[in-house]
This record gives C-alpha cells, structure tokens and sequence, in this order.
C-alpha cells in the first residue's frame, strides 16, 4: 500500500474518532443538572411584585447585590406560601437569597435609618440569618445540587422592617 493512502487513512481515523468524542461530550453533560424545588412561606402582600430568587456560588455571595448571583430568577408570587420551581441548575454548591420586590426594581430597598436594614422581606436558604449588621454566612445557607431533583428546607421570608 502506498505511503500516501496509509497516511490519508490514518488521517481519516484520526477525524473520525476526534469528532465522535466531541458529539458525546454535550449529552455527558445533560445529566448533571437538576431540578430545585422549595417552599416559601410568611410573605406579605404576596399580589404586589415579584420575589427575586438569586442564587449564589460561593465566591459572590453577597444576598443583597442581585448583580452578583449566578443566576436571577423572577416568580410571580400568588399567595403567602407558594412552592417554587427552579429548572436546569448545574450540580454543585449554592445558596439562595430571597427579594420580595414589592416595589418591582430590581434590588432590595433598604432604610436609611438604621442604615442597611431591608425595608422588603428577604430570606435565604436554611433559614440562614445574618448578624445585627451583615447578611447570613455562606456556610448557613449553602446546599448541594446533585441529583435530578433537589428539595430544600421551606424558606420563611422575614419582615426586618417593623
């Protein structure tokens, strides 16, 4: 056989076994996502504004910066319990900070006296709660994505502001 078609040969294998490689690496990956499933309770007004489900890694944890969450998701809120629905998250670790944005803008409205205080009702995964001048720890309200579906504890909104 000529040098030339055993070169082109091995060429042709070496394609064929690279791209079939690659095909199979999407499909891997649609099985390590899952499906988080909670309970809120304890909101008030729940017909005004929708609650801003931010989940966090833990390198940006920061519950009051909407910004910084790996991924934002808007429900709208019918009652003051309600079981909400988040498709699709990556495995891995997380935590949830909760924003009843009564007033729809996209941020947690605070006071100016004492400076920081939420003035919406807030809540975070495990019931986690912060000190008297700071959000809760990550390690209060981390959880793990790590199977098809993942419930946590029901997350109880606080009215930080009476």
């Amino acid at each position: 056989m000529p040098l030339f078609i055993k070169y082109f040969c091995l060429c042709l294998s070496i394609t064929l076994v690279t791209s079939s490689l690659a095909q199979k690496k999407p499909t891997d990956k649609l099985g390590k996502y899952g499906n988080l499933i909670f309970k809120v309770e304890n909101v008030q007004n729940p017909k005004k504004g929708p609650m801003l489900v931010l989940i966090y890694k833990k390198e940006n944890w920061a519950p009051d910066k909407p910004k910084k969450a790996f991924k934002i998701v808007k429900v709208k809120i019918q009652s003051s319990t309600q079981e909400i629905i988040i498709k699709n998250i990556p495995f891995g670790t997380y935590a949830i900070s909760l924003i009843h944005d009564v007033n729809s803008n996209n941020k947690l409205d605070t006071r100016w006296f004492p400076p920081g205080m939420p003035s919406e009702d807030v809540g975070a995964s495990n019931n986690a709660e912060g000190g008297p001048f700071g959000p809760p720890p990550w390690d209060k309200a981390k959880f793990k994505v790590n199977k098809k579906e993942v419930r946590i504890k029901t997350i109880k909104m606080a009215h930080l502001y009476k």
